[in-house]
């Protein structure tokens, strides 16, 4: 903004510029720019074997496939359509069901209001058999 100023000699008034509102905005464009400029995106880099890699080979139709239901209540456990109460006994037929088809797909379905220590157990002696990979369901809440 420009005013006039009182007059400090006898030169008459002196206009001054008052460079306060430019200033805060310079500053306002500042902080936009650096704002809205484009940063480095943060991201896990993740590489995916495909099938050819590792030598997995997709599920046959005719084999059906291992299915380790976890439920919430009643029978913690059930394998192929057994059900069992204890990890131990069903990480037994597990076991056995796996050295009978070692080929056979893996399903591990869980119920929604089944408790998360039951899931992982099963994904940690899926990893320690050596099994590549396995399927998780998850019913929706």
């Amino acid at each position: 903004m420009i005013r006039a100023t009182q007059p400090d000699s006898a030169a008459g008034p002196r206009l001054g510029a008052d460079l306060t509102p430019l200033i805060d905005v310079l500053f306002m464009l500042i902080v936009f720019m650096v704002l809205t400029a484009n940063s480095a995106q943060l991201a896990i880099e993740a590489d995916l074997p495909s099938t050819e890699e590792n030598g997995l080979s997709l599920p046959s139709p005719d084999a059906p496939p291992l299915t380790v239901a976890i439920r919430a209540e009643g029978s913690a456990y059930s394998v192929d359509k057994t059900d069992y109460s204890d990890w131990q006994s069903a990480r037994a037929a597990l076991q056995s069901a796996l050295d009978a088809a070692p080929d056979r797909p893996v399903v591990l379905a869980a119920e929604p209001n089944a408790p998360v220590q039951r899931l992982i157990d099963a994904m940690a002696y899926l990893q320690q058999a050596g099994i590549p990979d396995a399927q998780i369901l998850l019913e929706a809440r």
